[in-house]
């Protein structure tokens, strides 16, 4: 039973967490392509202002690669939930500067609060490790598919309730302000459930020493060992298609059927449900009789057709009816992943390599909008190409790997 409710826990955070992510995800686009907000001067090309979209986005899985080790390694030393106080609170502050950064039309405020907020997104790494804390090698892959479950429920109601709050008839006075408002509410009823809700799973190591330099070294230590170097390389690849395609589609969707903010609010809530209900639902009962790593093969095949079909529909309406495949297939890729690099890692050290496995995909996801923001402001359509390319190549390194490395990864029996 204690172990049952910390689970619920941590289920319960990573809900809420997401839930004030997918706020601000519908107005970002909006934010710097409004030619009527003076965030950028009204003359700058398509193309800068795609770059400065790229670098806003990337901004925080870049500063997370550097915190998701730091973190993690620092909740094995000093516990989880007091790296999940540390984090949090500079989540929070971080919100409260993209609250000034709207106010004030400072873009320089907006970069440093997505900084803040990568620092705080490194505590996933350490939400992992508390699963593996309480989990067994049976239950552990189902149980990181509830909780990417959870996460994207609260990434459902997010984008949803940010669309809506960033309408002018709702916003009023408050404008594009009004959705971080809400979000930084959410990471602070956050930290309150972390203070006065979350009981300390890991065992606090008091004799071992913690540096920054130590968290960040073990990203170099993990790319050498060849049981997991080939995952890795995996996870990179498939999270940088998947941000390639996720954090431009908004503007892929505005080129072809005039989408406003409004609409990708309905659009990231209606593939967050399915992807909650993939994941909670259809995936985790697969993995009590298949490998994971033969369902991730298949699945980043299936998210890399479903990429391609954005260029090809002509009807908005079909976009609804390419997104339950799209996020099945996506649901079979993040939490298998995640069990599979778990279960290669002692129980001790659970935090440090899951936290560089978060870095690995947390540098995949800012490298990917600063590399390509200036183009696809430009040509949108590079958003499914690059995308769907991504997703092949991940598929490729998974069979390549599961077949080079004599060490079975998966969980299920055969």
């Amino acid at each position: 039973m204690f172990s049952k409710l910390n689970f619920f826990t941590v289920l319960l955070i990573g809900f809420v967490d997401y839930l004030g992510i997918g706020l601000v995800y519908p107005v970002f686009a909006a934010l710097l392509f409004d030619h009527n907000d003076p965030m950028i001067s009204e003359g700058s090309s398509l193309a800068f202002r795609g770059a400065m979209l790229g670098i806003l986005i990337g901004l925080t899985p870049l500063t997370q690669f550097f915190s998701s080790p730091i973190l993690g390694m620092l909740s094995d030393v000093r516990g989880r939930k007091q790296t999940l106080i540390y984090g949090t609170t500079i989540g929070c502050i971080g919100y409260l500067l993209s609250i000034a950064g709207v106010w004030f039309h400072s873009l320089a405020f907006l970069f440093l609060y997505r900084i803040l907020v990568g620092i705080s997104e490194g505590t996933i790494a350490v939400a992992q490790a508390m699963i593996a804390d309480i989990s067994s090698e049976k239950n552990k892959a189902r149980r990181f598919a509830f909780f990417n479950a959870s996460l994207g429920t609260g990434f459902t109601i997010g984008p949803f309730l940010g669309g809506k709050l960033a309408d002018p008839s709702i916003a009023g006075d408050w404008g594009y302000a009004l959705p971080f408002m809400a979000a930084g509410t959410m990471c602070f009823i956050n930290l309150l459930l972390i203070l006065y809700q979350f009981p300390e799973t890991g065992k606090k190591m008091k004799n071992a020493s913690f540096t920054f330099l130590g968290g960040i070294n073990n990203i170099r230590k993990v790319f050498l060992w060849d049981k997991v170097r080939w995952l890795f390389f995996a996870a990179f690849a498939f999270s940088f298609g998947w941000s390639f395609f996720n954090e431009f589609i908004p503007l892929l969707l505005h080129d072809r059927f005039g989408f406003t903010p409004n609409d990708m609010g309905n659009y990231y809530a209606y593939s967050g449900a399915w992807y909650a209900l993939s994941a909670g639902i259809i995936t985790a009962p697969l993995l009590k009789y298949f490998a994971p790593e033969k369902i991730v093969m298949k699945s980043l095949i299936g998210c890399a057709a479903c990429m391609l079909l954005y260029l090809v529909i002509e009807d908005e309406r079909y976009i609804w009816w390419i997104l339950p495949p799209f996020m099945y297939c996506l649901s079979a890729t993040y939490p298998t992943t995640g069990a599979m690099v778990s279960n290669l890692a002692d129980q001790d050290t659970q935090g440090e390599v899951l936290g560089a496995y978060q870095s690995v995909i947390a540098s995949a996801m800012g490298l990917s909008p600063l590399l390509v923001g200036s183009a696809i402001g430009v040509y949108p359509e590079l958003t499914s190409w690059g995308g769907a390319f991504a997703m092949l190549l991940a598929s490729s390194a998974f069979w390549l790997g599961s077949r080079s490395v004599p060490v079975k990864l998966g969980l299920a029996k055969k």
